[in-house]
């Protein structure tokens, strides 16, 4: 398959946009910037999502340390609530491409973030208000905005390159995030 931003019509695009709207905080705190919805059924806000769910599991165990002693499965079958106190919270997800993209290589998928940054800040414009942290997760994202594109995404753009948290990464994903997190928490 050649490296490409999905070009065909994507029969899963108003699903996903349903399934995010129906998360969206009544007021967003910190918006978490990820690359792309997955290839397949695994995205962050399906709740009947069983496999390879990596973002949303170490997300929720960062921000929820008492969910770090549940397993997976009780993450899995209590996903529906789990998102709706990640949305109470104030906390959002989005994709800084909207479409599924089949992009192997880091600098093709940077420049396909830099070519979406319009969409992207169209798509927030949702929230109304722009008093949120952008946390970027992986490093495409925080590579592929530009500095213009970062300084109009909510009130606080953070710079920390977060890791996607898969093959490995998910120690290394938890560490930055709460090093961040805690910044976050101690800054007026």
């Amino acid at each position: 398959m050649p490296d490409s931003i999905s070009s065909h019509p994507d029969p899963d695009l108003d699903s996903r946009r349903a399934a995010w709207r129906a998360y969206i905080p009544d007021h967003t705190r910190v918006v978490f910037i990820a690359e792309a919805p997955p290839p397949d059924d695994r995205y962050f806000y399906y709740p009947e999502s069983t496999r390879h769910d990596y973002l949303f599991l170490e997300l929720l165990r960062v921000l929820y340390p008492e969910l770090r002693t549940n397993g997976t499965d009780y993450m899995r079958i209590n996903k529906p609530a789990l998102l709706r106190r990640f949305a109470t919270d104030g906390y959002l997800l989005i994709d800084a491409i909207e479409g599924r993209i089949a992009l192997r290589k880091p600098a093709l998928r940077k420049r396909a973030i830099s070519a979406n940054e319009e969409d992207l800040l169209n798509r927030l414009r949702i929230l109304g208000r722009n008093d949120f942290v952008a946390i970027p997760v992986k490093a495409t994202v925080q590579d592929g905005l530009s500095q213009l594109a970062k300084s109009r995404i909510g009130s606080r753009f953070v710079h920390e390159r977060i890791p996607f948290p898969s093959t490995g990464q998910q120690t290394n994903f938890r560490h930055k995030l709460s090093r961040v997190l805690e910044t976050l928490a101690q800054t007026p």
